[in-house]
């Protein structure tokens, strides 16, 4: 009886903890993601476009992962009228505020020569996913880039909300502080895959994984060069325990440079391949990098101001009818075992059957 009662009240607990309403994160990017993947999913549903674009850019290595399946019916553009949190945010302004750092790499991308107009793949593919959007919306939203020193703080600020998104060529891989990227931010669909090469000197002797391997656990140089952590983190399985990572080379030119001089004995390329290609010995990863667009996770809050929803009124009324039905039967229970204990039961017993009236 007792355990009874304390089940009616934790229901009706239950119900007052469902009675405090949730508020949608004012920053969040679900609804902008959305528009990012419509205008993903559009781009790669165009026949030949991949083939213009790789070609155009010598982008050779960049490899189709398709994690959204095309279809216009299904990736449907989000409502402007009721828009919410950085979709809003974009809307309002007429910018969308794209983070990344200056870095270079032949044809694939040159954020350093004219930071306000980059060049190369992947400016040109965030550009037409911004210019399909601005036709479905008969918007003029333009692009406004903010650079950082680093990766770290481009994730740093996509998670406070700072930007609106990152650029569409980070790692799906990496970490985020403590927490893997993958669970602590909002991904777009996949942009593409590359698979990574090493470079190391023509006169190295090393052209193949194994000898990369090998020559590194051996020394005396076991330094290999990376732009950003990332890159780094990605191929950690493949090369030995005791290799240096040398993180925070500028662009690829530097990677090149340091590999020729012998500071190095490995560069990481991660698009494309070397400025002059007779230099070097390439040696593939084996490893397909998939590529995202990285925006804030939503992070609802509870917020005594909000207006109930039908929904939750319903489930409210709900729990709080059961624990109500509960409590009532706890009570008829009671009463009842109580009376029977004292000797005055509610029920009359039946008449036993057993031994009849002489007069039937």
């Amino acid at each position: 009886m007792v355990s009874a009662a304390f089940f009616a009240f934790g229901l009706l607990a239950i119900s007052g903890a469902y009675g405090k309403p949730v508020t949608e994160d004012p920053l969040s990017a679900n609804e902008l993601s959305r528009v990012i993947d419509a205008a993903v999913t559009r781009l790669s549903a165009q026949g030949g476009w991949w083939h213009k674009m790789t070609t155009k850019h010598e982008f050779t290595n960049a490899l189709v992962v398709s994690s959204c399946t095309p279809d216009d019916a299904k990736w449907k553009w989000p409502e402007t009228v009721d828009a919410t949190g950085l979709w809003k945010r974009v809307l309002d302004s007429g910018k969308l505020k794209v983070a990344g750092v200056k870095w270079s790499q032949g044809m694939v991308a040159d954020y350093k020569t004219n930071p306000l107009q980059p060049t190369g793949f992947w400016p040109e593919y965030l550009k037409e996913m911004v210019d399909l959007i601005n036709l479905h919306y008969g918007t003029t939203i333009k692009i406004e880039r903010v650079y950082f020193p680093t990766s770290v703080l481009v994730i740093d600020a996509v998670a406070k909300g700072d930007v609106d998104m990152s650029e569409p060529y980070y790692y799906l891989a990496g970490f985020h502080t403590n927490d893997p990227r993958i669970e602590a931010l909002h991904i777009s669909c996949v942009t593409l895959g590359t698979e990574g090469n090493f470079i190391t000197r023509i006169d190295s002797g090393i052209t193949e994984l194994a000898d990369l391997f090998t020559k590194i656990q051996n020394g005396p140089v076991r330094d290999v060069g990376f732009i950003a952590e990332g890159n780094a983190n990605s191929v950690k399985s493949i090369l030995p325990t005791n290799h240096f990572p040398k993180i925070g080379l500028t662009n690829g030119t530097d990677v090149e440079d340091q590999v020729v001089s012998g500071s190095i004995i490995a560069g990481y390329i991660s698009e494309g391949f070397p400025s002059l290609p007779e230099r070097f010995n390439l040696v593939p990863t084996g490893i397909i990098s998939p590529r995202v667009a990285f925006f804030r996770k939503d992070e609802p809050s509870c917020d005594g101001d909000k207006t109930v929803t039908k929904t939750e009124d319903g489930l409210i009324v709900g729990v709080f009818m059961m624990a109500l039905a509960v409590v009532i039967l706890v009570a008829i229970l009671s009463t009842v075992i109580i009376r029977e204990k004292r000797g005055h039961p509610i029920f009359s017993p039946l008449l036993s059957c057993q031994n009849p009236p002489s007069n039937i």
